[in-house]
């Protein structure tokens, strides 16, 4: 939420946005509270759809909180207008909650973290390597990437449903089983 529309700023890093993706340069982290160094995420564009693509989203929204400097995410007064002010942490929780309600979720159990949690167990059932998902998420360990890691819990993505229980026929073995 400490982003900034261009490096310089006050805040803990800065987003560029080009037409394949964002470029989002953090200072300050979690991972370096210090400001040691920077890091460097690239979000790449949706074209195909508009709707959801980052770099969409974040035109439309400088062009329409008129600022080419100062906070990305600002807050936003009475009639829907932009202030100069940074979006308050607070503000961002609250937007998370009634995000999760809006679709349906348990607004108690969903936070800024799930954000977190949510992209790299969504990037992990996608078959990407844990490696990279290590290296964009910046854990320090694979344990520590693993904790973040939440499957779905559906019978069919357990383990145990690709397994061949005693008694079972062969034909109920999975096509990917090693004979």
């Amino acid at each position: 939420e400490m982003l900034d529309v261009a490096p310089g700023g006050d805040g803990h890093g800065w987003v560029e946005v080009r037409d394949d993706g964002l470029i989002v340069t953090l200072r300050r982290s979690k991972t370096n509270l210090g400001a040691r160094g920077r890091e460097v995420y690239g979000i790449p564009a949706r074209p195909t759809a508009p709707r959801h693509c980052p770099v969409e989203l974040a035109r439309a929204w400088l062009a329409a909180a008129g600022h080419a400097a100062g906070p990305f995410f600002r807050s936003i007064g009475g009639a829907a207008s932009v202030r100069p002010k940074r979006l308050p942490r607070q503000n961002i929780r609250r937007m998370v909650k009634e995000g999760a309600r809006a679709i349906g979720l348990d607004a108690g159990a969903v936070g800024g973290h799930s954000l977190r949690a949510g992209c790299l167990t969504w990037l992990f059932l996608q078959g990407v390597d844990p490696l990279r998902i290590q290296k964009h998420s910046g854990h320090a360990d694979m344990q520590a990437l693993i904790a973040y890691i939440r499957p779905p819990r559906d019978p069919r993505a357990s383990p145990l449903a690709a397994t061949a229980w005693v008694g079972e026929t062969e034909t109920r073995r999975s096509k990917h089983d090693v004979p």
